[in-house]
């Protein structure tokens, strides 16, 4: 991570203000403002400079959560939104998971991309749409896709960076998760601090 030019920066927030670098691609986390693309409103490292004004973002510590930050970006006034998962356990052990954003079940496609398209499990070839958890410590685990039986993990291919896939075998770096209860209501999108 590197130093933002204080210059660049109002002095009653500039401890509070930082800026992202990958070490993936070297380049800094910023927001996308081109109206006309589908990523409109993401973020992504794709930085080049730390002077780009969509790069700086900051940082408040969380009144709930102990040892947690809100992230803010200082381009829009806009905070990270928390993503939740609501997940359903089958006799078996098995694991359904739903996004509360998208409001359905994530499966494996043909790709073996994770994908959270399925409204109905009833419809989904039971496999696609089940997945087994690994616990490696607390609240550290893996997940089985249980159609493949591949782990799930962090990859990068062609367009596509850093989305879930079930592309190993065995638990790598990549496929080591970490799960925090949020608690609450998360289906808005607003920041409790």
């Amino acid at each position: 991570m590197e130093s933002v030019p204080t210059t660049a920066i109002p002095t009653t927030v500039a401890s509070k203000v930082i800026c992202l670098k990958s070490a993936y691609n070297n380049k800094f986390l910023r927001y996308r403002n081109d109206i006309d693309s589908q990523t409109y409103g993401l973020l992504e490292f794709a930085g080049e400079e730390v002077t780009d004004q969509r790069a700086y973002f900051e940082i408040e510590q969380s009144k709930t959560y102990d040892g947690l930050v809100h992230v803010k970006s200082l381009y829009n006034n806009k905070y990270f939104v928390r993503v939740a998962h609501e997940v359903f356990e089958a006799p078996d052990g098995t694991l359904s998971i739903k996004s509360s954003y998208f409001g359905k079940f994530w499966r494996i496609d043909n790709a073996d991309w994770i994908v959270p398209d399925v409204y109905d499990l009833s419809r989904s070839i039971e496999a696609e749409a089940k997945f087994r958890l690994v616990v490696r410590d607390v609240n550290v685990v893996a997940l089985l896709n249980m159609s493949n039986t591949y782990f799930c993990k962090r990859f990068s291919t062609d367009k596509k960076e850093n989305l879930l896939n079930a592309a190993t075998k065995n638990i790598d770096e990549f496929a080591i998760l970490m799960m925090i209860d949020l608690g609450g209501d998360l289906s808005s999108n607003t920041c409790t601090k």
